[in-house]
């Protein structure tokens, strides 16, 4: 059986960033998330892929700046030596030919994704990897949106939740059911493996 696979998207100091465009205010708690369930994936030995967008064209003082601090991962996100880590130029994840390619060699895994920003990169990605087969677990508790114009971020992460529930082979979690599914889920297969049935 295949490894989960946990997306570890855009975790990146632009979206704290003080008095940056893409600063999403309410975002402490779901940063929380992201880490619980980052510290999960390496307890529980799962597969981990990191993405970062970065924007090769901007000025260093521009959004996403390629090479400035702003694109570095938050602290505590950083990939380890044993983690694959891409950088993608566009919202989707799928856009990056590497990226696209490591993947392919995971066709089997279910993807559980977590991060930023949940309109524009979370969507695009989901999105493609639906089209391209995958079953996809979004933890929303551990993402959030940048506000739309005229719009809470509240309200901007209710509306465009909504449209990625409804794209195919998605299932909405959040992180207490994702642990508790996967624990439960071990403890069954313990359970019914022969070694166990011997006492």
């Amino acid at each position: 059986m295949s490894k989960p696979l946990l997306l570890v998207l855009d975790v990146q100091r632009e979206f704290i960033r003080p008095d940056g465009k893409y600063r999403i205010e309410s975002i402490g708690p779901s940063l929380k998330n992201c880490r619980t369930m980052l510290d999960f994936a390496r307890e529980n030995e799962w597969e981990i892929v990191h993405m970062r967008h970065e924007n090769p064209k901007a000025q260093q003082t521009e959004f996403f700046a390629e090479g400035s601090e702003w694109v570095t991962p938050i602290e505590g996100f950083e990939p380890l030596d044993n983690e694959p880590a891409f950088t993608k130029q566009d919202f989707s994840s799928f856009t990056d030919d590497d990226f696209s390619q490591f993947m392919k060699q995971h066709k089997q895994s279910e993807i559980y994704v977590i991060g930023y920003n949940l309109r524009l990169c979370c969507m695009r990605t989901i999105k493609d990897a639906s089209k391209e087969g995958f079953t996809i677990h979004f933890i929303a508790d551990a993402s959030r949106a940048t506000k739309m114009e005229d719009s809470s971020e509240q309200t901007t992460y209710e509306a465009f939740l909504g449209h990625i529930k409804n794209i195919e082979n998605v299932t909405i979690t959040d992180t207490e059911q994702t642990i508790n599914q996967f624990q439960a889920n071990a403890d069954q297969a313990e359970a019914r493996s022969p070694s166990m049935r011997m006492f």
